[in-house]
């Protein structure tokens, strides 16, 4: 098999016997950061969906999560404007994937939605932050609903 693009996994899932959310990335060096959003983990830019989204998801029932970042990738994401209270504007791209792997040997493909600035420069419905503090105000929503 070629491979295309070299693939970058991130996977973040309920620690285990603990609340809160654990991650890990591989390979190294990891490429993002967590853009300090006032969030609990990953450097203030990852939190259980309750504390950032409406949702109706329990933090109890939240799965772990593998996020597969691909160029080579082009899934199609909802795009919501964080400058409009999330109104939804339509399609976007996210170069990746999202999986729900309570089942490893069985991983269910999520959908994947896109909160962004649509005003600002990244405002473009691709997934693609930038390397200021706020990361261009482009963030990633993992929902529990099949792909």
């Amino acid at each position: 098999m070629r491979v295309l693009a070299l693939v970058y996994v991130f996977l973040a899932s309920p620690a285990l016997g603990q609340p809160g959310l654990g991650w890990s990335w591989s390979p190294e060096p990891r490429w993002l950061d967590g853009a300090d959003a006032g969030r609990t983990y990953f450097d203030g830019g990852l939190d259980f969906g309750a504390n950032f989204v409406f949702t109706t998801v329990t933090d109890a029932e939240v799965a772990p999560v593998l996020l597969r970042f691909d160029a080579s990738l082009e899934t199609i994401v909802r795009v919501f404007d964080y400058r409009r209270g999330l109104q939804d504007t339509g399609r976007g791209i996210f170069a990746g994937e999202a999986y729900d792997v309570s089942d490893p040997d069985r991983p269910r493909r999520l959908n994947v939605g896109l909160i962004e600035d649509v005003q600002g420069a990244l405002g473009d419905g691709r997934w693609g932050p930038d390397g200021s503090s706020t990361g261009g105000f482009e963030w990633l929503v993992v929902f529990a609903s099949d792909y």
